[in-house]
């Protein structure tokens, strides 16, 4: 909800800010008389951003609808950025010289600034694509006790495959994990803003039952918040993730011989299926000697909004999240500190190690600056 006032707050002052790019009236309406037929040419402007904006985020499906709404994603960003740091050069000017800029300079500064707000934003389509299309290999070593024994897990999150995902890029992916085959791949959740059935007339099945088959304990796979988008447009995301040799946990536990994970529903998928979140209490493994995996797509910490911590009970050894994406793109990635006490890398949450990953792939724009994708190796000992 707060984000939808943000948006709206956002839009509303783009378009006050465009329409000062020029103040020349035109008849837009001939059969409507005198003024009322007229509007400026700034306001047609500001109009047609904002009629672009939201055509391309109704009707994402398509090809062109999607890279649309890949620049305005970006666009809106770095225009709502550009033209506040101006509005606030404004009123430190009136506060100084006592009067409002000029009507003609305004509609120079105007232009400019909007000139200035395509131009970044196809520069970081560019530049920040480029980057996009590769990810990072981090790798970790997380020591849980001191047992002897150890395993290898992979975590990703965020994949986001959609109409102009780049699919070589989870190819690459799937031939690392052949030649790595690492005990267990985690996969965060948000795995694709497509239709479970598009996914399987592109071929995206085979594909990652290809990662799944690569590990050797199991791959595992958890729901995150475009799960819930999908699931209400009629998609089956989890039935297509199964299909895929892939364990979808959904507020469930599984043990292998290794470790015991436990696989949390997404805040939001809840709250679409009118479910409570299992709590901490519920979800914990019986076995106590194997280590014990939290999946949870955000990282809002162990304990749901309606229970309150429970002391010297056993806690997840150590949880992974995504949902962040770091940000993605400035100034996001300043910004997103401000909203989530861990927002990248490994950390601590409700006292326990979590690592919060910034994604494989991206929301919207394929765009990376000032963050990576990546993929973690993690080597687990306990």
């Amino acid at each position: 909800m707060i984000f939808i006032f943000i948006l709206i707050f956002g839009l509303s002052f783009l378009y006050l800010s465009i329409r000062n790019v020029s103040h020349c009236k035109v008849r837009v309406f001939p059969f409507l008389k005198g003024s009322w037929g007229q509007c400026t040419v700034g306001s047609l402007v500001g109009l047609a951003f904002l009629l672009g904006t939201f055509a391309c985020f109704l009707f994402r499906k398509s090809f062109v609808a999607t890279a649309g709404q890949a620049f305005f994603a970006v666009w809106l960003c770095e225009a709502l950025l550009i033209f506040v740091c101006f509005g606030v050069f404004r009123l430190c000017r009136r506060g100084v010289r006592g009067r409002p800029i000029g009507v003609l300079a305004l509609q120079r500064a105007s232009r400019v600034l909007l000139v200035l707000s395509v131009v970044v934003s196809v520069v970081f389509l560019i530049v920040g694509g480029i980057r996009s299309n590769t990810y990072k290999v981090i790798e970790a070593d997380i020591r849980l006790g001191n047992g002897g024994k150890s395993f290898t897990g992979v975590f990703l999150s965020d994949i986001h495959v959609d109409p102009i995902f780049n699919r070589s890029k989870l190819e690459r992916f799937a031939a690392q994990m052949d030649s790595l085959h690492p005990d267990f791949i985690f996969l965060g959740g948000d795995i694709a803003d497509m239709h479970s059935n598009d996914l399987l007339s592109e071929g995206y099945g085979p594909l990652f039952l290809r990662i799944a088959s690569a590990a050797k304990s199991g791959a595992f796979a958890v729901s995150g918040n475009h799960e819930s988008y999908m699931t209400r447009s009629d998609s089956d995301p989890i039935g297509f993730m199964t299909s895929s040799g892939w364990t979808f946990l959904s507020d469930s536990t599984t043990c292998t011989e290794l470790a015991c994970i436990s696989g949390r529903i997404d805040h939001q998928l809840a709250r679409a299926m009118g479910v409570s979140r299992k709590g901490i209490l519920e979800l914990a493994p019986k076995d106590s000697s194997r280590c014990w995996l939290m999946l949870d797509h955000q990282p809002k910490g162990l304990w749901n909004s309606d229970e309150n911590p429970v002391q010297n009970v056993r806690l997840p050894d150590f949880a992974m999240s995504g949902h962040t994406h770091d940000g993605q793109f400035f100034p996001g990635t300043v910004i997103i500190n401000w909203v989530w006490k861990l927002a990248y890398g490994l950390g601590r949450l409700d006292g326990i190690p979590w690592l919060v990953s910034s994604g494989f792939g991206n929301w919207g724009p394929g765009v990376r600056i000032g963050s990576t994708t990546e993929i973690w190796i993690l080597h687990f000992s306990y």
